[in-house]
């Protein structure tokens, strides 16, 4: 199950940011566990220190990436970085069996970006040797 939501007070921004919106509902067993999900706060204060360290491990690999330019979250699960190549390295990213999402004019970014939702600790060996090939691949381009 996944859930979201983000509020900005510029409307235009989030277009950006999103680019058109799909409404997908959620089912009521979905909407149950995301109750009881944000409702169990040692759960909820545990489950977001992971995810921002994982965020921060993350944003620290892709700092170290020429031709790469992140642009750190602090407070999600996952990391933007522009960058002109972006299929080649979501290419890469795909041969390691890593999702990441390429952005682009349709997203009302440009040059492209990439949308890289953060490994967990266990999964941070993958995404190195991954995040090696690409840096690899930038720099003999």
């Amino acid at each position: 199950m996944r859930a979201g939501i983000a509020w900005c007070a510029d409307h235009e921004r989030l277009k950006r940011l999103f680019g058109q919106q799909e409404n997908w509902g959620l089912s009521g067993v979905d909407v149950h566990a995301a109750c009881a999900a944000v409702r169990d706060f040692h759960w909820s204060t545990h489950s977001r220190a992971w995810m921002h360290a994982d965020s921060a491990w993350l944003a620290q690999q892709l700092s170290g990436i020429a031709a790469v330019e992140p642009r750190c979250n602090t407070n999600v699960h996952f990391q933007y970085a522009f960058c002109e190549r972006s299929d080649d390295v979501a290419g890469v990213f795909q041969r390691h069996g890593i999702g990441v999402r390429v952005l682009g004019t349709a997203h009302g970014v440009h040059p492209d970006a990439l949308r890289i939702v953060a490994p967990r600790v266990d999964e941070r060996e993958r995404f190195a040797v991954a995040i090696a090939e690409v840096a690899d691949q930038l720099a003999g381009a």
